[in-house]
């Protein structure tokens, strides 16, 4: 592969990187804003199918 087509490659795998990174934030602050057990169950699922391994803390 040449340059470019690695650099295009990297730059696409930073860029999914930092998408994921947003969503996992953004899933944590539903999570700790959620009134309802059910609700926080709810996003959990989802946090853990983006991030089987991310913590709440």
């Amino acid at each position: 592969m040449s340059n470019a087509g690695r650099k295009r490659t990297r730059r696409s795998e930073i860029a999914q990187r930092q998408k994921r990174r947003m969503k996992i934030a953004k899933l944590k602050e539903k999570i700790e804003s959620a009134r309802t057990e059910g609700d926080k169950e709810v996003l959990l699922r989802k946090l853990r199918k983006v991030a089987p391994c991310a913590s709440l803390q």
